[in-house]
């Protein structure tokens, strides 16, 4: 596929299993990418392979009714794997609570926030 925009000289043709990605300073880049791991949603499942747990909130975020907040400079970067159906934030919530031992806290608004568990006795 040839991916240009409008009005804008440079363009980047992909290969099967590519995408580009837009940096905060504005750098696209074509990096390798995962078709099928990327489309899964239009089965009515998300799949998530070794996905930082901050990126896999923001997609589980775009179908459900509830939203995710994740709460700890310490969580963003870990890594989830599993099949999730859409729209099913609950579970999601319980699977990631169990897997790294968090706190989910229910809040007005359809608000969901995650953080670690304090340490016993603190």
């Amino acid at each position: 596929v040839r991916v240009q925009q409008a009005g804008m000289a440079q363009a980047w043709t992909l290969d099967p299993n590519r995408k580009l990605v837009l940096s905060a300073r504005g750098v696209v880049s074509p990096v390798a990418a995962d078709a099928a791991r990327s489309t899964s949603w239009t089965t009515g499942r998300l799949s998530f392979r070794e996905t930082p747990l901050a990126e896999a909130i923001a997609e589980v975020n775009r179908y459900g009714m509830e939203r995710i907040v994740l709460q700890g400079d310490d969580l963003p970067a870990r890594l989830v794997s599993g099949y999730f159906d859409v729209g099913d934030t609950e579970a999601f919530v319980k699977g990631v609570a169990m897997l790294f031992d968090l706190d989910a806290t229910p809040a007005r608004g359809g608000v969901i926030t995650l953080r670690s568990r304090p340490a016993a006795g603190a």
